[in-house]
């Protein structure tokens, strides 16, 4: 034994192989497995070989499993809907990027040293400033508040 892991003669590998190869777990997890529990000189070259030699292996790499992406509903006015990001560093400096979804026109006049919510924060008014002359619409989806897509009430009663 190697600290915890069984040192596995050169005789029995391939079979540890296979058997570390059960489920075809890609070369990442199979390596950690092997890791986990046995040792031979050249062990992650073995994996890798194994795997990269795995028809059934070969074949998921090349068709992974594919999310159809959802497309965005299209705005129907300016500032409906925006886009936030940060730009950067350049020169040391992070920059606010805010892209009106309609217009594709974006502002990025607010300037962080760093890129992060904390630094968002702090800067608040100006962020506000950024955007304020427009009222922004913010969807709420799968709310549970009483309120519709729109920000209007919906049903209920209005008796306590």
């Amino acid at each position: 034994m190697s600290g915890e892991r069984v040192v596995i003669p050169s005789a029995l590998r391939s079979k540890v192989l296979k058997e570390l190869h059960v489920g075809h777990p890609g070369i990442v997890r199979m390596k950690k497995l092997a890791r986990s529990y046995v040792y031979w000189p050249n062990i992650d070259g073995d994996c890798e070989n194994m795997v990269r030699t795995c028809t059934n292996c070969q074949e998921a790499a090349k068709n992974p499993i594919k999310v159809p992406l959802k497309a965005w509903p299209s705005p129907t006015r300016v500032w409906q809907r925006v886009h936030v990001d940060f730009a950067g560093p350049l020169e040391g400096v992070y920059y606010l990027v805010v892209v009106d979804a309609f217009t594709t026109m974006s502002d990025s006049q607010l300037e962080l040293l760093e890129s992060s919510f904390e630094s968002l924060v702090g800067a608040d008014d100006d962020v506000e400033d950024m955007i304020a002359d427009t009222p922004l619409v913010v969807p709420l989806e799968n709310s549970s508040d009483g309120e519709d897509d729109d920000g209007e009430e919906s049903g209920g009663s209005d008796s306590d």
